[in-house]
């Protein structure tokens, strides 16, 4: 007895082709964002540049603004190179990110968007080697 054997084809339900289509629209936008390795001038920020909230924390942490003021501009492109005054070496490099200058929506940014530079006692050096302009915090515990 010989078998036959059939295939039925099984098409993806609406809702899984939206899912498909967000992932495709996703990667796409992931893509436009990243850069393309050509990153655009170094501005120095030194200590009298940074906002009045920036500075040492009474348990020796540094911030280059507060949570919810004065972030600083962030052009795709370019490296930051900012004075800290902390005295030591920072342990990390936190980078946050927003759309706005008051940190409205911030996220703690990776990749491409955050690439550290540069740490020593004086300064720290963040890239932005996308296309996207940001305004960034940065904190140094």
């Amino acid at each position: 007895m010989q078998e036959t054997m059939t295939r039925q084809l099984v098409f993806p339900s609406a809702s899984r082709w939206r899912r498909l289509g967000f992932v495709g629209m996703s990667a796409t936008l992931l893509l436009v964002a990243c850069g393309d390795g050509a990153v655009g001038p170094t501005i120095e920020i030194g200590s009298a540049d940074l906002p009045t909230s920036a500075g040492v924390d009474d348990r020796g942490h540094w911030q280059s603004s507060a949570w919810d003021q004065d972030w600083i501009e962030y052009p795709g492109n370019t490296t930051l190179n900012m004075e800290h005054g902390l005295g030591r070496t920072p342990r990390a490099v936190l980078v946050y990110v927003s759309f706005s200058p008051d940190g409205f929506g911030a996220g703690l940014a990776a990749g491409d968007a955050a690439r550290v530079v540069a740490a020593d006692d004086q300064h720290v050096a963040i890239q932005n080697a996308t296309r996207e302009n940001f305004f960034v915090r940065v904190a140094l515990p």
